[in-house]
């Protein structure tokens, strides 16, 4: 009998150990899923420090990609042999204004020859060759000597104008370039006849002077 009731006992008990493991269970259960919902806010939290912080990497790659290029262009401009001839029969302070002055000309080919039979780099008109220099034309093709005339002619304009425009050393300098590189496109002549209005001007010429002084200012703006 009492072996009976000791048996009711264990078994109750072992029930009731059941039923407490079971809940234990259960709330280990819901404590997992707690803990890994927290765990998931956690993640999407850092997803996004991540995504800001290679964003931010992103922005200063690009920025210090442009810098880059820009230090280069810079570099290339000071490598540029073009430069190295103007630098020879310039002041520093020309050298961007003859360099526009030759890529819009000749776009760089020391053999090119106009329709109207200019020459070289700086498209030098034989009239215009034969009253600089003593040389034969065909020392036109010669890059150094081609880019010597060519500024040698722009500083005779230079002195033609300052006599003939009114209020020539006051003007500033960038309207003294514009007028100077009508000269060389339309003729000192034409442009003095017309009181120094590039408006007058034929429209090559209209069109020449704002395609140079765009150039040039392009060359400033990757040298700063």
């Amino acid at each position: 009998m009492k072996m009976k009731t000791l048996d009711k006992i264990l078994c109750g008990m072992a029930g009731i150990g059941l039923f407490i493991l079971a809940g234990a269970g259960c709330y280990a259960h819901l404590k997992g899923r707690e803990y890994e919902r927290r765990l998931e806010e956690k993640r999407q939290v850092y997803a996004k420090e991540i995504e800001e912080i290679r964003r931010e990497e992103s922005r200063k790659d690009e920025e210090k990609a442009v810098q880059i290029i820009k230090q280069g262009m810079k570099q290339e401009q000071n490598q540029d042999w073009i430069y190295d001839i103007i630098d020879k029969h310039a002041l520093p302070e020309e050298r961007d204004f003859y360099r526009a002055i030759i890529k819009k000309e000749s776009k760089d080919n020391s053999k090119a020859v106009s329709r109207k039979g200019a020459r070289g780099l700086m498209q030098i008109m034989p009239d215009t060759w034969k009253d600089m220099t003593s040389l034969p034309f065909d020392a036109a093709f010669e890059s150094e000597t081609n880019v010597e005339v060519g500024i040698r002619y722009f500083h005779q304009i230079n002195s033609y104008l300052s006599d003939r425009i009114s209020g020539w050393e006051n003007l500033p300098e960038q309207e003294k370039l514009m007028l100077m590189a009508a000269a060389y496109n339309g003729g000192m002549g034409r442009l003095v006849r017309a009181k120094g209005n590039i408006n007058a001007m034929p429209k090559e010429t209209r069109e020449y002077v704002p395609a140079v002084m765009k150039e040039y200012r392009k060359l400033e703006s990757q040298r700063k």
